[in-house]
């Protein structure tokens, strides 16, 4: 039977205590997006370099699509694994957004114990190496358990849904570890991850038009 874990929430100070115990620098950190205008955006530090996205899983959000022509890079130098663990999109947003960044994570710690772990393997081996690694859980575990929200028992169903995207050679790439690889948004536009990654957001919230189960996290520079 495939493991589940309980879902990590959407709450930046979880997810700095979590990051921060996994390697993460301590020159970044997580903020909320407090909305997609321009002004709300630059609430953000600079630079940011990672944005996770929670949505409700639909059959609209599940057509959404990046794009797919001729001039589509490779994903070669994408940091990507699958999702194996049921519940666990949260804890593959924060790998996938660590390991994608430059420069953010302590060379000591976990994230680049991973990523050493995993040279050389393909998504569905990276996979089997998270979903073994008994120190990832406990640590999961434990960030499940913090912030505001009522924990959901193991058996209840969980329809949202976190992916990270990421900047990696010149293009915005949406990782999620329930497709087969990364998915390719666009050139980047020089406004910064960010800005880029607003209409990759707003895809998502056209398809699932009306609901308000939405939230953006940003990996950025910790001005604290």
């Amino acid at each position: 039977m495939p493991k589940k874990w309980l879902p990590l929430e959407a709450n930046p100070e979880v997810m700095n205590a979590f990051a921060r115990a996994l390697g993460l620098s301590a020159a970044y950190a997580f903020h909320d997006v407090y909305g997609f205008e321009p002004d709300l955006l630059g609430f953000v530090p600079k630079p940011c370099v990672a944005v996770l996205l929670l949505f409700p899983i639909t059959d609209a959000t599940e057509s959404v699509r990046g794009v797919e022509d001729a001039s589509t890079p490779s994903a070669e130098n994408v940091w990507f694994a699958k999702q194996t663990v049921s519940n666990a999109c949260g804890t593959m947003g924060v790998i996938h957004a660590a390991l994608n960044a430059r420069d953010a994570t302590t060379r000591d710690g976990y994230f680049e114990s991973l990523r050493a772990r995993c040279e050389g393997l393909d998504a569905d081996a990276r996979a089997k190496v998270i979903e073994e690694d008994d120190a990832l859980e406990t640590a999961h575990v434990g960030a499940s358990v913090e912030g505001q929200s009522v924990v959901p028992t193991g058996d209840e169903e969980v329809d949202l849904h976190f992916v990270a995207l990421v900047e990696v050679d010149g293009g915005v790439w949406e990782l999620d570890g329930r497709k087969s690889g990364p998915v390719y948004h666009g050139a980047t536009t020089g406004a910064g991850l960010l800005r880029d990654a607003v209409p990759v957001i707003k895809k998502y919230m056209d398809a699932a038009s009306g609901s308000i189960n939405f939230n953006a996290i940003a990996l950025a520079a910790d001005m604290s």
